[in-house]
């Protein structure tokens, strides 16, 4: 039963990771992720997973300042990139069990450095080609079958949203996916 829970959590972080690539602004992006991430670092913390689950709740902390970005005006400054980004860097370091964790340290710095251009399109990139990519290899070596699942999905939703959208669009500072 346990085990059920476990990858259960994972199996519902997906649902709001794949939610979020298909919405048509970065607020609605972040609240679904927030909503995923919460799920995730449960399931890491079940799976024992340590230095992921700390990763995510820094993520956590970064999405929710993001998500309220046009009213936290603080939230816009550039410098939080750096204190986050050293924040990971921490977590890895100190929980270090082995080159698991170093995937777990890049995915959310890429993260990071993208979402803070807001800008969809960067986001999306940054998520297609760094962040999935390195998230996959952590659930791999997690054991978490949700994770694994999720960023097959993600990379595919992402690739759907582009398809759907066009780069143009999710590249363009004035179009609604701005918001």
């Amino acid at each position: 039963m346990h085990s059920f829970i476990t990858q259960l959590f994972g199996f519902l972080a997906m649902g709001a990771f794949l939610a979020s690539y298909q919405t048509k602004s970065n607020r609605s992006l972040f609240f679904w992720q927030i909503i995923g991430i919460l799920c995730f670092i449960t399931q890491y913390y079940l799976l024992g997973a340590i230095t992921g689950c700390m990763s995510l709740c820094i993520c956590l902390v970064r999405n929710i300042m993001l998500y309220h970005r046009s009213r936290w005006t603080w939230v816009q400054w550039k410098g939080w990139v750096p204190i986050i980004i050293s924040l990971l860097f921490l977590v890895m370091v100190f929980n270090w069990n082995g080159i698991q964790s170093l995937f777990s340290f890049i995915a959310p710095t890429i993260g990071t450095i993208c979402y803070w251009q807001n800008n969809a399109g960067k986001i999306r990139l940054g998520n297609l080609f760094g962040v999935s990519p390195c998230w996959l290899i952590y659930d791999c070596f997690s054991g978490s079958i949700g994770g694994i699942c999720n960023e097959i999905f993600c990379i595919t939703s992402i690739l759907i949203s582009v398809w759907r959208f066009g780069w143009k669009a999710l590249l363009d500072p004035d179009s609604d996916f701005q918001k």
